[in-house]
């Protein structure tokens, strides 16, 4: 088990008030960015599968205001899940008001406000950007916005949003501006908020930068 669980692991949390709980997604291949995902109540020593649809998860993540309300894509319909119970049971949220078929979607939760929701969906080869400030029941289409793999949000400021690192509106997606101008062939892989310090780090293909926030 263990040479297959590890594998590949493009997603992996702890829970917040007890660091033994972890959760994880097994990429279906080495290369996958999305698969099974797996709990442990033991710190890494037993998994469990658990099963949100019948398709793999792309994305999960844990709400910074409720420790049992999680919330998860998957990987085929793109389609958003949340759980308001630590994970035993899962409903598929609102969907968007466009259609589900041939779309792609990327998801986060704010870092400022509980239940104000952020949605990029990509369809037929147009984007738009979402918002929903009641836990995903209804959605309100914000603006058009660039082509992007992953949100990132502020846990200082509600309005302040990432389109990976290359694009960030502080009206909530109203308007978007370009904040890293560099060169093409330096890819982008993540960024990271350091709550503690305000900095941001960002690990590209060329190495990981930092910046110090801005009010």
């Amino acid at each position: 088990l263990r040479n297959q669980l590890f594998s590949w692991i493009p997603i992996l949390n702890f829970y917040p008030s007890n660091h033994n709980i972890i959760y994880l997604v097994k990429g279906l291949s080495s290369y996958s960015g999305s698969g099974i995902l797996y709990k442990s109540t033991d710190g890494g020593k037993s998994w469990k599968k658990i099963t949100i649809s019948n398709y793999s998860i792309k994305w999960f993540n844990i709400s910074p205001f409720n420790d049992n309300k999680f919330y998860a894509v998957d990987g085929i319909n793109n389609e958003v899940f949340k759980s308001v119970d630590g994970g035993n049971n899962w409903g598929q949220i609102s969907s968007f008001p466009i259609a589900s078929h041939g779309r792609f979607v990327v998801f986060n939760f704010s870092l400022a406000r509980d239940s104000v929701l952020f949605a990029f969906v990509d369809i037929q080869f147009a984007q738009y950007f979402y918002k929903s400030t009641n836990d995903g029941y209804s959605w309100q289409y914000v603006s058009q916005a660039q082509w992007t793999q992953e949100i990132s949000t502020d846990n200082e400021f509600e309005c302040r949003v990432y389109l990976e690192s290359y694009f960030i509106s502080d009206n909530c997606g109203l308007s978007w501006a370009r904040v890293d101008t560099s060169s093409s062939t330096s890819r982008y892989l993540s960024l990271y908020i350091d709550t503690a310090s305000s900095k941001l780090y960002m690990m590209k293909t060329t190495g990981i930068y930092v910046s110090e926030k801005q009010n």
